[in-house]
């Protein structure tokens, strides 16, 4: 692991296989970081040049002064993480992301579509509509939740997020440390919209659905619908693949299913 500077902060990145190999850039979600992955880097890196990095605010990586909406915006973070590509001179990746690091993906491929083989989600909607006046009171909340009985309040949330105690515990574990990112990041998820760019997309998108992420499952129809709508368009293989017994953090509840269908999207023909 390394610590790289992009954009005036220190970022935690963890880097593993040969550089020549396909790329595979992993993208946790709001309060996790780096660690989620410790299972891809050691299934894929014998093919792969597997890339994890800790979001701003998460892990290791530093927090930014300044407005934590402003700081925190999904378009800022997608240039931290194009930045660090650069950095590694990746020149083409699939991009695996979960959560929030899937919208963090969407935006990556807005911006930068050269970057991209693939985008592969879980855990992750295409669109979110939040009412600004809901967005502040989930702004203060987490806010109280990271500042006041942190262990207590996030050791309640990492519970929700899955039904296996040592996934839980790892969970919480990313949660303390991501208590200065999590207000900023999760006020950034209240509102997007990347559907029209799902269905505009020129490289196949995959979404792998863990049985057992019952809010984010309630929300996808929308997000499959573009997905539908894309893989129609272009004939490209983008589809959904369903992960049994595994919740939001589908890649940490039952990887051995995960990194195999996972391998069957981005093995090259």
């Amino acid at each position: 692991m390394s610590i790289i500077r992009v954009n005036g902060l220190g970022f935690d990145v963890h880097v593993s296989g040969e550089k020549d190999n396909p790329g595979l850039v992993c993208i946790h979600g709001a309060g996790a970081n780096l660690d989620q992955f410790e299972e891809q880097h050691a299934y894929f890196s014998d093919a792969f040049y597997v890339v994890s990095l800790s979001l701003r605010g998460h892990g290791n990586s530093e927090h930014p002064p300044g407005p934590i909406q402003e700081t925190y915006a999904i378009r800022v973070l997608a240039q931290d993480v194009i930045q660090i590509l650069e950095t590694l001179n990746i020149r083409k990746t699939h991009l695996l992301g979960n959560s929030a690091g899937g919208v963090v993906g969407y935006e990556i491929v807005n911006q930068r579509p050269d970057l991209v083989r693939s985008l592969i989600t879980f855990g992750t909607t295409g669109k979110m509509a939040v009412p600004g006046f809901l967005r502040q009171v989930t702004l203060r909340v987490d806010t109280r939740n990271v500042t006041h009985e942190p262990e207590t309040r996030l050791k309640k949330l990492a519970a929700y997020t899955s039904k296996n105690p040592e996934v839980v515990s790892q969970v919480y574990r990313m949660f303390m440390a991501a208590r200065a990112g999590i207000p900023g990041l999760r006020y950034a998820l209240g509102s997007y919209n990347y559907l029209p760019l799902i269905r505009s997309m020129e490289v196949p998108y995959y979404i792998l659905k863990g049985t057992q992420d019952r809010d984010i499952n309630l929300f996808l129809g929308s997000t499959l619908g573009a997905l539908k709508d894309q893989a129609t368009r272009t004939n490209l293989d983008s589809r959904i693949i369903t992960i049994p017994q595994a919740g939001h953090m589908t890649n940490l509840d039952n990887p051995r299913e995960f990194n195999k269908r996972l391998l069957e999207l981005v093995k090259p023909n």
